[in-house]
């Protein structure tokens, strides 16, 4: 089975930025999903689907200030 989300540290590498700044954008993501990507709160992890977290950080119209 393929995995569907994504954590911290798979957002963390993705982008090449450290683990804080990846809380910091998830975190703004989970507050403003209309801005960034859905993201879910289970107990104290988050957790990020994969398709709309790739969808925002392809979407070259959209750049918002991080």
């Amino acid at each position: 089975m393929k995995k569907c989300v994504l954590s911290i540290i798979d957002v963390s590498t993705l982008l090449d930025i450290g683990k804080n700044q990846a809380y910091n954008i998830v975190q703004r993501a989970y507050l403003q999903p209309d801005k960034f990507f859905p993201v879910f709160k289970i107990g104290n992890s988050y957790k990020i689907p994969k398709q709309p977290f790739y969808k925002w950080l392809n979407n070259s119209n959209t750049y918002y200030d991080l």
